[in-house]
């Protein structure tokens, strides 16, 4: 994919997007700030039937979506169904049926010293939100985000990748049947428009995308105070006990890492197995994906493209230092550039390299041995903490050390990915790998301010004892409360 105008981009599959500018982008921001209150004051089956209404409407338009993704990322139609749309049904259901107990207020307990009182928790809309979604999923994570922020009785601005306009085009065409743009806009702009959009006065910013970029939205969020939730990402590690069978994890990891063809964030990003293991792993996970991807892989119709040159480019170079710097390709290292297209490698780690050091965000899988778990721990507490970490193992104990031990985002065990998809969980990860938490009740929780509410039933107020004048028995009560409260 290349630049063929300042002001537009070429798609994978040759046609040219105009990009919006950011003047258009400030007048669709001040329409939204203007019509926020309405929203706002929304009731909950308001909510529920414009977010029943979207379910209905990623129906009818399934085969647009499939076709989309195909042209943008060469997906196949089954992958397409059960990364993006099935999920995105899934959480939208979910938030669907529960928005109303959502909406309510919250008691909360009060002690002695509250009596004659109530308090409650009110969750209360952000007001005005920035959702910016990237190019891996970009059904997927634009319309659960949205869903979250829509529930949560916010107006929002969604900010889709620039590489996949063909999914933006359809994600436009839906939402634009359902809403105006004065509640929801979808807009497609380049990197330098981007910019300019988060340094505007948002109530909050959701990002999706990697630690880097989140950062300078971090940045230029906190010019404005402006809140954020960011999903990040990071070297997510897969650890195999010794006495786990290797028979039984090949198809999890091989399934997990090379969905997407390696470009997700939570994708195993390097295995961690027990030396006595290794050549048992190499040799079982190599057939499984033989058998999968067939002898030229780069030509298999289940093999996702790479989004584009650039990232092509990134992905080999990897390799490369990585092969120069001692270490081997144990399977694979098909690439075709023609295609975009690179097959599922892996690769035995002798010494270091910048594979080691970055997400790899594509389907190369390093090898590390270990001689125990103390080792392994070690070695993953020295990186960023992840936003998964994938273990494989039946022993409680030897679960339980490797938890107590480590900080991850999220953690699968004996499985990968399912984690990301488990609607009544929270997706999110620590430092590094994000801030905030998405799915589900924490994504509706994540778009709302919780306004804390209390309500005196005494006249005079609950304060009276702190009131002026100030007596002695108020000296007592004071001392009373300090004493035993």
């Amino acid at each position: 994919m290349s630049e063929v105008l300042q002001n537009s981009i070429s798609s994978r599959d040759g046609q040219t997007f105009v990009f919006d500018t950011i003047d258009k982008v400030k007048i669709t921001f001040e329409s939204q700030i203007a019509n926020r209150q309405n929203v706002k004051n929304r009731s909950a089956d308001e909510r529920k039937d414009l977010l029943n209404s979207l379910i209905h409407d990623i129906k009818k338009y399934r085969a647009k979506i499939e076709d989309a993704l195909f042209k943008d990322l060469k997906k196949h139609s089954i992958e397409a169904g059960y990364s993006e749309i099935f999920p995105t049904l899934s959480e939208l259901r979910n938030i669907s049926r529960n928005i109303r107990k959502w909406m309510k207020s919250k008691p909360v307990d009060n002690s002695l010293i509250f009596l004659g009182s109530k308090s409650k928790i009110l969750l209360e809309p952000m007001g005005n939100c920035l959702i910016i979604t990237p190019w891996n999923y970009p059904f997927y994570l634009s319309i659960t985000h949205l869903a979250a922020c829509l529930a949560s009785g916010n107006v929002a601005i969604l900010k889709t990748s620039e590489h996949t306009p063909n999914v933006t085009k359809v994600i436009k065409e839906i939402l634009s049947g359902i809403f105006k743009e004065n509640e929801v806009a979808v807009i497609f702009t380049d990197a330098q428009v981007s910019t300019e959009i988060t340094k505007l006065p948002f109530d909050h910013i959701h990002f999706t995308g990697s630690s880097y970029v989140g950062k300078q939205i971090m940045k230029s969020a906190s010019n404005n105070l402006t809140s954020v939730t960011l999903e990040l990402g990071g070297k997510s590690p897969v650890i195999i006990d010794e006495n786990y069978p290797i028979k039984d994890c090949v198809k999890q990891i091989g399934w997990g890492k090379f969905l997407n063809a390696g470009q997700t964030c939570i994708a195993p990003d390097y295995i961690l197995v027990q030396k006595s293991k290794k050549d048992e792993l190499i040799e079982k996970l190599s057939k499984y994906l033989k058998d999968s991807f067939g002898d030229n892989p780069t030509e298999s119709e289940f093999l996702t493209g790479i989004v584009n040159k650039s990232h092509f480019k990134r992905i080999e170079n990897l390799l490369q230092e990585a092969i120069s710097n001692g270490n081997q390709v144990v399977f694979g290292g098909d690439m075709d550039e023609s295609r975009l297209s690179i097959g599922p490698t892996l690769i035995m780690m002798n010494s270091s390299a910048t594979i080691m050091e970055e997400e790899i965000f594509g389907p190369l899988l390093p090898i590390i041995v270990y001689d125990h778990i103390e080792d392994a721990i070690k070695f993953i507490n020295k990186k960023p903490k992840p936003l998964a970490m994938y273990l494989f193992c039946n022993d409680k104990k030897w679960i339980n050390k490797v938890l107590l031990n480590t900080s991850s985002g999220g953690v699968c065990i004996n499985d990968t990915m399912v984690q990301f998809v488990q609607t009544y969980l929270p997706m999110g990860g620590v430092n590094n790998s994000g801030i905030g938490k998405s799915h589900g009740y924490f994504g509706f929780k994540e778009f709302s301010n919780e306004r804390a509410v209390v309500k005196s039933y005494i006249r005079g107020g609950i304060t009276w004892p702190f009131q002026f004048p100030y007596t002695s028995l108020k000296k007592n009560i004071l001392e009373i409360l300090i004493k035993y409260f």
